[in-house]
């Protein structure tokens, strides 16, 4: 995993610098590309402006696309201080932006996931649910990030379902490696497993 503008990633920090210099690095690394993350700024997701959002995204995608990345990542939070009007307002432009992305993401041959669990999308996975039915695209899912319990997960992968491209957690205990992985295969989610170490930033 490779995150442009966003905190931090197993290769180091990449949220200052050019995306061309990002290109440049990403290319002389001699792994596959699974997924990308890229976060739209600020100024971009508050102006309700989704024309400007697209155009700030669409050069990660076609490069995530010629990658052959599985999935392309949207960090879409807002601050953790922000109050509850200002969420239910960010999640209006994330669904009007989504809408648009689904057909960018079917262009390109690549999902969009929108990260959940944290922040504007730290609710009910059944109220993450209904967001994602509203967008109804395949191209467009959930990537689920906990850092709770096991069966907290659990629950969470049960209720996203079909909606749920890949799932990122926290160094967990082998225990719950295995539920996580008993659950998924219920549920008939077979995406990928993203375990995040800070300590490799």
């Amino acid at each position: 995993m490779l995150e442009w503008n966003g905190a931090t990633s197993p290769v180091g920090d990449f949220t200052r610098m050019e995306w061309r210099d990002f290109v440049a690095l990403a290319d002389a690394m001699s792994v596959p590309l699974v997924g990308l993350t890229l976060s739209p700024t600020h100024v971009r997701r508050t102006t309700g402006n989704v024309d400007a959002v697209l155009s700030e995204l669409e050069p990660g995608i076609a490069y995530a696309a010629a990658r052959s990345a599985e999935f392309v990542e949207l960090d879409w939070n807002g601050p953790a201080e922000t109050a509850s009007c200002g969420l239910e307002a960010e999640r209006h432009r994330a669904l009007l932006a989504l809408r648009l992305l689904r057909f960018t993401g079917e262009r390109h041959g690549v999902r969009i996931g929108l990260t959940i669990g944290r922040r504007a999308w730290d609710a009910p996975a059944d109220s993450i649910r209904e967001f994602f039915d509203a967008v109804n695209s395949w191209w467009v899912g959930a990537i689920l990030h906990r850092r709770g319990d096991g069966e907290d997960l659990s629950q969470s992968i049960r209720a996203l379902s079909h909606r749920l491209i890949a799932v990122e957690l926290d160094p967990p205990a082998p225990q719950d490696i295995e539920s996580i992985g008993t659950t998924s295969r219920a549920a008939g989610f077979d995406g990928p497993l993203i375990v995040s170490d800070a300590r490799l930033a």
